[in-house]
């Protein structure tokens, strides 16, 4: 491999980077205030993706070395099945970084920019990558600088500070955390005025890695839920994911580095709210919880009986997600326009006011089609958080037993029944 000679592009020099003082790491904070003057926001979106794969690369390769540096006649007997899990592991993380690597791939194809299979043996470097390429076979000290490479950015404690420790004594430099790089992506493809909707290339598609060709023996999920090779070894999680749009390119770059497996901080409130709660500045009546993300889908396996090496299932997993729930508080479902024709909104497409009869001072009474109650006889004047009307819930949930018919502006009775009323069945 060539010298490494270190490169400072702007962009990774604090300098540039919107309100932070200098002496902070670049990659201490992800959003740039400015391409560098060599560079638009795509190209040099482009360069990040193309670092990015370099470093996929030479992950890839290292993790790949240093499980094949393990095993061999010299294990003693007793050992040989617990170092052959050790190799199994790891040879699973090293598949992991070849979907990463293809999906970087699927991200330079949707922009139209060249595809780059090269390893990271440019003679210059920047921040970004986590220590300078060198096989090693696997000991602590190697294992610690790859721990600290994949870390997540809120790793710290005790036990992290012991292994950063390790790490950069081992790597002759402080390890750098890979997700900085992705998290730098994120904020920028994030941003319409810098990368417009019109950059990506949704007819690259069909042209780009996908996991049906890729990943068959592989799950899409999180890892360790389909058997390996090796008893009690973990299937790898292949993620490769096809990038059309602005949408797609962000859950690439999270599912790559950020979440999947890990928990995020969610806040809600601390009491129920029957309606939508905005963004509030202060969060005194808020509660934060840690939950953990879990993969949407099912696998394979657990469908025909959770035999080993299952492939993506287009199931859901009923564990995650019961029949209708994710449609429940959509706009999508037709009851919510339906509940949301009004009068006074839109010329309603559904009764309003029903069963009205003029009284003897000429004063019209009658009931709300959507009031839950005939009596008393009056007209609810139509308010989402009302008690007295049928809400989204109560449409989403049991139209059909909520809503009667109406004929001639009136209660529809059946035959077998003696009292009006919307909840007839």
């Amino acid at each position: 491999m060539r010298s490494r000679i270190t490169r400072h592009l702007d962009s990774v020099l604090p300098i540039l980077l919107v309100g932070v003082p200098a002496g902070v790491a670049a990659d201490e904070v992800a959003e740039p205030g400015a391409p560098p003057p060599e560079f638009n926001w795509r190209d040099y979106t482009v360069m990040l993706l193309h670092i990015s794969a370099e470093i996929e690369h030479s992950l890839m390769v290292q993790y790949l070395f240093a499980a094949y540096s393990l095993g061999g006649p010299q294990v003693p007997l007793e050992h040989q099945a617990k170092v052959r899990k050790w190799q199994e592991i790891v040879l699973g993380i090293a598949k992991e970084e070849m979907g990463h690597f293809l999906t970087v791939q699927n991200l330079l194809a949707s922009l139209g920019a060249p595809l780059n299979l090269d390893r990271e043996d440019y003679p210059w470097g920047t921040e970004f990558y986590p220590f300078p390429f060198t096989l090693r076979r696997l000991t602590q000290a190697s294992l610690a600088t790859y721990v600290c490479a994949e870390s997540p950015a809120d790793w710290s404690g005790p036990e992290a500070e012991r292994i950063k420790q390790q790490a950069g004594c081992a790597a002759g430099q402080d390890v750098n955390q890979v997700g900085a790089l992705y998290r730098r992506l994120a904020a920028i493809l994030a941003d319409k005025e810098r990368i417009p909707d019109t950059a990506f290339q949704a007819a690259t598609l069909p042209y780009q890695a996908s996991w049906d060709e890729w990943g068959r023996g592989y799950t899409r999920g999180e890892r360790g839920q389909d058997s390996g090779n090796v008893p009690d070894a973990k299937a790898a999680e292949l993620l490769i994911l096809g990038v059309h749009s602005r949408d797609s390119a962000l859950l690439a770059l999270i599912r790559i580095k950020e979440h999947v497996g890990r928990k995020v901080l969610c806040e809600f409130t601390r009491t129920a709210a029957p309606t939508p709660v905005p963004i509030p500045t202060e969060k005194d009546g808020l509660e934060a919880v840690e939950l953990l993300v879990d993969p949407l889908f099912a696998r394979s396996g657990a469908l025909d009986g959770g035999g080993p090496g299952g492939g993506p299932s287009p199931v859901l997993d009923e564990h995650m997600v019961r029949p209708g729930e994710l449609t429940w508080g959509l706009c999508s479902p037709w009851q919510n326009d339906y509940r949301e024709c009004a009068c006074y909104y839109w010329a309603a497409s559904r009764p309003d006011f029903v069963n009205v009869e003029t009284d003897d001072q000429g004063t019209s009474v009658g009931n709300s089609w959507l009031a839950k109650e005939r009596e008393p006889r009056e007209y609810v004047l139509d308010d989402r958080t009302d008690s007295r009307l049928l809400s989204y819930d109560d449409l989403f949930r049991d139209w059909q037993g909520k809503l009667g018919f109406v004929i001639d502006g009136r209660d529809h009775i059946p035959d077998d029944a003696s009292e009006p009323g919307p909840e007839q069945e």
